[in-house]
């Protein structure tokens, strides 16, 4: 089993049942984590109190301890909705304009840091690995280091890094993300991300040594890009056997034919949403043929109402939405269906499989496993298009995405793209995931590689493509470009050249605002006819 894993993390996902799915980025990256592991999550169990109970309490779920803390209204107004919500997150996302600092909320911060590592000090051995999660404790390992605890401890941030001339505009920033250093492994979604506090790291007199290593100040940090995956067979399935559900079809009866453009996203200023919706009203706007033949399902559950601005982004959106249905909309017909809740991850797989499009376009964004979700929800004898922002992380992870300005032309060729335009844009496309199912990142599997992650890369394969790039170039037709050859070598070379799930269109877009088209498609004054398609089958 190898040394214990102590997971930390803001909040923890219990369970509610061992067959429970858990959903999110982090929860998929900590189940993955623990997986045949002698593992602990330990964090924040989601309640408030005016005397949280001074000692934690433990839960245990399929062979999982979770071991969890109470927080006071005091804790959640200065260290979450003050310095981590209204100060780091916008930072980290490339919004100075809406930081609202104080030194109140900073001090809450520190407080609620170290009051993390008094409660986990008592049950930290010294042969754990201790892997702490994201910007809400940076300053953890600090206050574990100076508890006398040598353990191996690293660090992964799930939201985007800023260059260093945006991360300095955080107030005291060398006490705050200088405690990153204290850390044996930093790990983030992009090297992108991974070069920018490496900049960052330089500014404040670090010296790069090899490898990502620095030295700060006496300390060795090593830096690396761990982009964080979903299991896609296991999604696969789920996809299949949702898309037949009784919700899903029944908003396929309540669409009357009409096509489905999907976006999913929490509520928050970084997703998009406004400038989404602005899009979907160009193309209603500039193509009437499509009024009652277009619906835009917007799933965008409500979070952090207590900061402003997410109340303020709230006003935005829902103002916009019911401006597009009051000027387009009919008795018969609703252009945007818009919802203010949460869907379990086996509905929203129905929902991907069933849509036409998928709209992932924040204006910033860590990853965003919403994309590689509706990818791996799609059925491969009739897939949908994917619309992702290249400021997604999961946008890196595609081979030579197309983008384009924002135009709503572009989402009219989403919903009636070329058939043999497709094919051969998806033959330029590969998908490069980190597996989470048998191949997981290891942050220790022994005292000697203590300090390493070991990240494996697991290729969502299109088999059909495959196939047909190697006809075409066998019979001189065409020759397959640079990228699918060589990702063809390396499929073979590592023994993944068995059956795929057949071709997933995926289309990468240009920022918040970006829609982006699947090649150079032909134009045409009307929209092609209509071909009825059933989008049940597996």
């Amino acid at each position: 089993m190898g040394p214990r894993l102590i997971i930390v993390s803001n909040r923890v996902a219990v369970p509610d049942s061992p067959r429970t799915p858990l959903a999110g980025g982090m929860a998929v990256a900590v189940k993955a984590a623990l997986k045949n592991r002698n593992g602990m999550w330990f964090g924040w169990s989601g309640k408030v109190t005016d005397q949280p109970a001074s000692e934690p309490h433990a839960v245990e779920v399929n062979k999982v301890s979770y071991v969890l803390i109470d927080l006071s209204k005091n804790d959640i107004q200065e260290y979450y909705n003050g310095l981590a919500n209204s100060v780091l997150w916008p930072i980290l996302h490339y919004r100075v304009d809406l930081q609202e600092y104080s030194r109140a909320d900073a001090s809450g911060y520190m407080r609620v840091n170290r009051m993390f590592a008094d409660r986990l000090s008592e049950l930290v051995n010294e042969s754990d690995v201790i892997w702490v999660h994201d910007y809400h404790l940076m300053l953890l390992g600090r206050e574990l280091r100076s508890r006398g605890h040598r353990n191996t401890i690293g660090f992964f941030l799930h939201t985007p890094c800023a260059p260093p001339d945006i991360l300095q505009t955080l107030p005291h920033h060398g006490a705050i993300l200088g405690g990153l250093t204290y850390y044996n492994l930093v790990g983030f979604q992009t090297d992108n991300d991974r070069d920018n506090f490496a900049h960052y790291l330089a500014t404040q007199g670090a010296a790069h040594i090899r490898n990502g290593a620095f030295e700060f100040e006496g300390r060795q940090v090593r830096l690396g890009a761990f982009p964080v995956s979903i299991e896609s067979k296991a999604y696969m399935r789920l996809a299949r056997n949702a898309g037949r559900s009784a919700l899903v079809e029944l908003v396929r009866e309540s669409l009357g034919g009409s096509r489905l453009v999907l976006g999913v996203d929490r509520l928050d200023y970084s997703k998009g949403i406004p400038d989404r919706v602005k899009a979907f009203e160009r193309l209603l706007e500039t193509n009437p043929e499509w009024h009652g033949k277009v619906t835009l399902l917007q799933v965008t559950p409500k979070s952090r109402s207590d900061v402003k601005q997410y109340g303020e982004i709230e006003s935005e959106v829902t103002g916009l939405i019911g401006k597009v249905n009051g000027r387009f909309g009919d008795a018969a017909w609703t252009p945007i269906r818009y919802v203010n809740r949460s869907y379990s991850r086996t509905v929203l797989a129905g929902l991907y499989r069933a849509a036409d499009v998928a709209m992932v376009t924040p204006l910033r964004d860590g990853m965003n496993l919403v994309a590689k979700e509706y990818v791996a929800a799609q059925n491969p004898e009739d897939p949908g298009v994917l619309v992702l922002s290249q400021f997604a992380g999961a946008a890196k992870e595609l081979d030579r995405p197309t983008r384009s300005r924002p135009r709503s032309n572009a989402l009219w060729r989403c919903l009636w793209p070329n058939g043999a335009s497709v094919t051969r844009r998806c033959s330029n496309i590969c998908w490069k995931m980190t597996s989470r199912s048998g191949r997981r990142t290891i942050w220790a599997r022994s005292s000697a590689a203590r300090r390493r992650a070991v990240c494996s890369l697991a290729y969502a394969r299109c088999s059909a493509c495959r196939r047909r790039n190697r006809r075409l170039w066998r019979s001189g037709e065409a020759a397959p470009s640079r990228p699918v050859s060589a990702a063809i070598q390396t499929l073979r070379r590592r023994d993944l050249t068995r059956s795929g799930r057949g071709r997933q269109r995926a289309l990468a877009g240009d920022g918040g605002r970006g829609l982006s088209t699947p090649l150079n498609l032909p134009r045409s004054d009307a929209p092609p006819r209509r071909v009825q398609r059933d989008r049940g089958g597996a």
